[in-house]
């Protein structure tokens, strides 16, 4: 059961839907054309290409899933499947990993990518610290209304999702119409191992559009709070399917419609701005969709005295508040107070890093002005395309057990009859750029092909901090056990 019984009304099939999508279409597909483009060495073909491969991934990896959800009967997200299906390392590192990083780093990186649609539709010129405070000031203000009030939110998703229409179907419309007289191009030489063949540039694409698509799962985490929470595994595979079709008409209209893969299509600054204001309010969907799942995770985990001090977290629950016979406001609960606290700091670490210890290897400065605030993107991009690839991989490590159970039958679950194909699908279009990028960052810390020396060594840095600081809460709570093992056995002597 949930951690908090509500009396209050059910989210439907068809919000669900909205949801998936809403909690999807937004940052990536709008921010990461450009970044892909790059990689692809100006290859309008291949550009498009990355995204249809990387589709056949994703659709494989919701097609998985309906078999994999049918499992869940309480709020705890993909970290459900994981502990299902996967042995006990590797739900301790996947829990570590989407409690102590994922969700805090989500929250710090798509309130700055909504920074970045502002300053394109407002043509404002920001430092970094500016950015970083409006991008604080954006996650606790649609965080806090997602956690008071699920129903507040859930109609402020409708809002986003609607609204996002508009630039999916003008920005298309507006590219195809200005094909004949732009000439895509990258940004600048493409550097590193990637730099060897646009075809690599393809593999390094993937983590970008695997991030496009993030979020979608999130719903799964609010199936107590449907009418019909048996519907839940449908409602992602449609959901899914919808937005795959949205994404490479929009794709590849952008592509063909502007010379550095960006969303700026149009002649006319003042439609410029609308579109601009469109995808900005886009973004904040994404943050509204993970904001409506995220807090019941860790209350989940608290719960079952199963996340690290649990007992201390515990104390800070609070009773709901009534205010009318229809509406009510969610009780203070911890998950708030984890997630607010990680975010804080990560915020102020990231963007410190993201400022003075990486290079701007995208081209933003030319469209955001300062140095530090194109740096600090360009951060970001990498922050989450890794954070992205490694969320997928949690998904694909569950759908690898649930093929183990195909065989064992040891947990009950609906079969699906294209679960086997879909399955082995997802681990090949997951494994293949997790190694390629793990190869990639190593050889570019070398100075190959006059990659940044700098900026590859954050990145590997980033990468292997994430793996090792996603097994500490695991540390952390073996220690804890250990000792509190010995205590009693002092205690009964």
């Amino acid at each position: 059961m949930s951690t908090t019984k509500r009396n209050v009304k059910k989210i439907g099939f068809l919000s669900v839907i909205i949801t998936v999508i809403g909690s999807a279409i937004g940052a990536g597909i709008f921010f990461k054309n450009n970044s892909i483009l790059n990689n692809t060495h100006g290859n309008m073909g291949l550009a498009i290409s990355s995204w249809a491969v990387a589709a056949i991934g994703i659709l494989a990896i919701g097609l998985a899933l309906i078999e994999v959800a049918s499992t869940q009967e309480r709020d705890k997200g993909i970290l459900g499947w994981a502990q299902k299906f996967t042995k006990i390392s590797v739900f301790k590192w996947s829990k570590g990993y989407m409690l102590l990083l994922f969700f805090p780093i989500t929250f710090v990186t798509i309130p700055l990518y909504a920074v970045m649609a502002l300053q394109d539709a407002t043509g404002w010129q920001l430092n970094w610290w500016v950015v970083s405070l409006i991008a604080f000031a954006i996650f606790l203000w649609i965080s806090l209304i997602s956690f008071w009030n699920l129903n507040a939110s859930t109609k402020l998703q409708w809002v986003f999702t609607i609204l996002k229409f508009v630039p999916i179907v003008f920005i298309p419309l507006f590219g195809f119409i200005n094909f004949e007289h732009n000439h895509p191009h990258a940004d600048s030489p493409v550097q590193g191992l990637t730099g060897l063949s646009p075809y690599l540039g393809v593999i390094a694409s993937v983590p970008a559009i695997f991030f496009a698509y993030d979020g979608f799962y999130t719903v799964s985490s609010i199936k107590e709070e449907m009418e019909k929470p048996n519907l839940l595994p449908l409602a992602l595979a449609i959901g899914v399917g919808a937005i795959t079709s949205m994404y490479l008409l929009i794709t590849s209209g952008v592509l063909v419609g502007s010379e550095k893969g960006g969303a700026n299509v149009f002649n006319n600054k003042i439609f410029k701005s609308i579109m601009n204001a469109c995808i900005f309010l886009a973004v904040l969907g994404i943050v509204n969709g993970f904001a409506m799942g995220s807090y019941n995770v860790y209350d989940e985990y608290i719960t079952d005295d199963d996340f690290i001090f649990s007992k201390f977290f515990k104390k800070w629950k609070t009773k709901d508040i009534k205010i009318t016979k229809t509406i009510s406001l969610r009780g203070f609960t911890p998950g708030i107070l984890i997630l607010t606290t990680l975010t804080i700091v990560f915020f102020v670490i990231f963007a410190c890093v993201g400022a003075y210890a990486y290079k701007d290897t995208v081209g933003y400065q030319g469209q955001y002005g300062y140095y530090k605030t194109a740096s600090l993107y360009s951060f970001v991009d990498l922050l989450t395309n890794w954070s992205s690839l490694l969320v997928f991989g949690v998904i694909v490590f569950s759908i690898v057990g649930a093929l183990i159970n195909r065989k064992t039958n040891k947990i009950k679950v609906e079969k699906s009859k294209l679960f086997i194909p879909a399955a082995i699908i997802s681990i090949l279009f997951t494994a293949i750029p997790v190694i390629y990028m793990l190869i990639a960052s190593v050889v570019d810390m070398t100075g190959f092909n006059h990659a940044d020396r700098m900026s590859s060594t954050t990145t590997f840095c980033v990468l292997i901090g994430t793996l090792l600081l996603s097994f500490l809460p695991w540390l952390i709570e073996t220690v804890i056990a250990k000792i509190n093992t010995k205590k009693k056995a002092t205690k009964s002597l």
